[in-house]
């Protein structure tokens, strides 16, 4: 990869004979999310130890009294030359955070200049000013260097926010981006430490919160310049670079397919070249998509869903009449009744649904059980779908997310779903683990709402095989006797 820092450009998996393992023997990307609130707290307090020995150095400031003297210290203004593309934007502008705002909310940093002030250094600033002291404070002049870098890029990059930030000094927004993309490589790749790492990569994922890969790229290069070769630092690094391992491990940490699944998904993601304006949702995105929203022949205009729903509703006999929202489909445990059987696809992929109808099978990616950190990133990715998406009806995403939801009204439906292996686990220690998968889902699609609906060709015709399916008589018949049989036996 090309770079425009005058550093070192070697790269980050070098060979070393050292390289053995994981560092210290601990896998930091562990499985376990539980206690993510907790986590965040833990974390926090933690930082604010670290920050205030750090910010002693004597290459900064003890106590910066703002950010246009940090500014003032590396470079000057830059002009905003290019018009705005408009690939960031704020969540607000989507209306779901009316719906569940604590999902698109940071936790612990606020990262990119969306909920940045260009005055005030605030203590989140403070706690990401002492990771660039303890990477670059025996060299500051790398790290003015990876600042210059940003100034040269600052004019494309500004063009990606449908923002102009005209509050900001140029400058200041270089170094901004400088010290953010610094932040989130020490915590996702130098740090070892498993909850910090988990705290920070809360934040990472936000709609609001994603810089161009491009500017983490070059924090990668700054860091390997100032602190050498990678490798002596972090032996785990040595087969993968620091820029996919990021890609890779929050897709093990957030994804809500199996991890099995998601590590033979992501083999194509260490294939690409990462350094791109895009941000670093945008290759989560594509991950779990195969990168299907730019295939042209998934595309589909409004007409062919409006008179799909014209021809439904023009039918009173059919099975079961449209409910509101995106999905009109029973539960899982109602679909079940009707003679229909579910199966799990070894797939982390959120376009791989189809329906057999000579086996009467829904085939669905195998899932983990839904948790707090789970439902964000469905959140994030589903405002990310909406930003590039345009008005184009081809959001998947959106498109699974409904599907779920309307399989998952509640506990018997899980049941289903787990005992068929599309759920591939449950927390068997929560009495109540069905209950809450429910309403987990049940909140995700409440988000949705003030969506247009939205479904993707291939899962409308799913749903439609579905309806015919359940629609026949004889499998009206077999519900009618299951649910006659059961009413029977429990009154006696």
């Amino acid at each position: 990869m090309e770079t425009e820092l005058n550093g070192d450009t070697r790269d980050a998996s070098h060979d070393d004979p050292r390289c053995t393992g994981n560092h210290n023997g601990e896998d930091i990307y562990g499985e376990g999310e539980e206690g993510c609130q907790q986590i965040i707290q833990l974390e926090q307090s933690r930082w604010t130890s670290e920050a205030h020995k750090l910010m002693q150095h004597p290459q900064i400031y003890s106590s910066p009294p703002s950010w246009s003297s940090w500014s003032h210290f590396y470079l000057s203004g830059v002009k905003n030359a290019l018009p705005r593309s408009e690939l960031f934007k704020r969540v607000d502008q989507l209306h779901l955070r009316d719906k569940n705002g604590d999902a698109y909310t940071h936790k612990m940093f606020s990262l990119g200049p969306f909920n940045a002030k260009p005055v005030d250094v605030s203590e989140q600033d403070r706690l990401k000013l002492s990771a660039v002291c303890k990477l670059f404070g025996d060299s500051p002049e790398v790290f003015q260097q990876l600042v210059q870098a940003m100034k040269k890029r600052l004019p494309l990059f500004k063009s990606l926010y449908n923002e102009d930030f005209s509050q900001w000094e140029g400058g200041t927004l270089a170094l901004l981006f400088a010290v953010d993309a610094v932040c989130i490589v020490a915590g996702l790749v130098w740090k070892v430490d498993a909850f910090q790492h988990r705290s920070i990569a809360s934040d990472v994922i936000l709609v609001e919160n994603q810089i161009p890969v491009l500017a983490i790229s070059y924090a990668i290069q700054s860091i390997n310049t100032a602190q050498g070769n990678i490798a002596e630092l972090q032996p785990r690094l040595c087969h993968i670079e620091p820029l996919q391992l990021i890609v890779v491990s929050l897709l093990k940490m957030f994804s809500p397919f199996p991890h099995k699944q998601v590590q033979q998904e992501s083999a194509d993601v260490l294939k690409k070249d990462l350094s791109d304006y895009r941000p670093l949702l945008g290759f989560l995105y594509d991950t779990l998509t195969r990168g299907s929203f730019s295939s042209s022949d998934e595309y589909y205009e409004c007409s062919y869903f409006d008179k799909l729903q014209n021809d439904i509703n023009a039918e009173e006999d059919r099975g079961y009449k449209k409910k509101e929202g995106p999905y009109s489909m029973p539960g899982a445990c109602s679909l079940e009744k009707h003679r229909l059987k579910f199966e799990g696809l070894q797939e982390a992929d959120f376009t791989r649904i189809h329906f057999v109808d000579a086996a009467g099978t829904l085939k669905l990616p195998e899932i983990h059980e839904m948790n707090e950190c789970r439902q964000r990133f469905l959140l994030n990715l589903v405002a990310y779908e909406q930003n590039i998406a345009g008005s184009s009806n081809y959001k998947p995403v959106t498109s699974y997310v409904g599907m779920m939801g309307a399989l998952m009204k509640g506990e018997k439906d899980v049941e289903v779903l787990l005992r068929s292996g599309v759920l591939v686990e449950l927390n068997g220690q929560n009495i109540n683990a069905k209950k809450v998968q429910a309403e987990l889902w049940q909140k995700i699609v409440s988000s949705l709402e003030l969506l247009p609906h939205t479904r993707t060709k291939a899962d409308a015709k799913v749903e439609e095989g579905v309806r015919d399916f359940t629609d026949r008589k004889l499998n009206k018949a077999r519900a009618f006797i299951f649910s006659y049989g059961h009413s029977f036996c429990n009154s006696c």
